[in-house]
C-alpha cells in the first residue's frame, strides 16, 4: 500500500455474488462474496511521480455497472471500462477521478480532480 493515499475508501459495490472494489494502489478487485477468492483485480494505473503527493493513485469513487460493464476511475490516472464478469478492459481514458461516477443510458459521467464534469460514451468513452 501507498504511504500515502486520499482521505477516503471506494465503497465495494455488490452484483451477483461479489463485491466490487477500488483500493488505494490503483487496483480494482472482484471477490467472490461466497469463497472469499479473488475472481480477477486489475490494476486500472500506476503511480508515477518524484514525491507521494505526485504518486497518488487510490480509486475512491465507488464503481459504478451499466448491463454488463463496470466502470472505475483512478484519482490522477484512468477511468476504465470493464466485462464485470471477467475483468477484461473494454477501453480506458486518461480521466482523474475524483468522486463517484455517474451513469445513464447515454453515458458515463465523472467529476475530476480539477472539479470538471466530464462525459463519456459507454462503447467507446469518447
Amino acid at each position: 500500500m501507498p504511504e500515502l493515499t486520499l482521505r477516503g475508501v471506494s465503497e465495494p459495490l455488490v452484483h451477483r455474488g461479489r463485491a466490487l472494489a477500488g483500493l488505494a494502489n490503483g487496483r480494482l478487485s472482484s471477490i467472490d462474496l461466497a469463497t472469499g477468492q479473488t475472481v480477477w483485480s486489475v490494476v486500472v494505473d500506476r503511480a508515477r511521480g518524484s514525491n507521494e503527493i505526485a504518486r497518488l493513485i487510490d480509486l475512491d469513487s465507488r464503481p459504478v455497472i451499466v448491463g454488463d460493464v463496470l466502470f472505475a476511475g483512478a484519482y490522477q490516472g484512468r477511468m476504465m471500462a470493464l466485462d464485470v464478469a471477467t475483468g477484461k478492459s473494454r477501453w480506458s481514458r486518461k480521466v482523474s477521478v475524483l468522486r463517484d461516477l455517474g451513469a445513464d443510458d447515454s453515458g458515463i459521467y465523472a467529476v475530476t480532480s480539477k472539479s470538471e464534469v466530464v462525459a463519456l460514451g459507454l462503447n467507446d468513452g469518447a
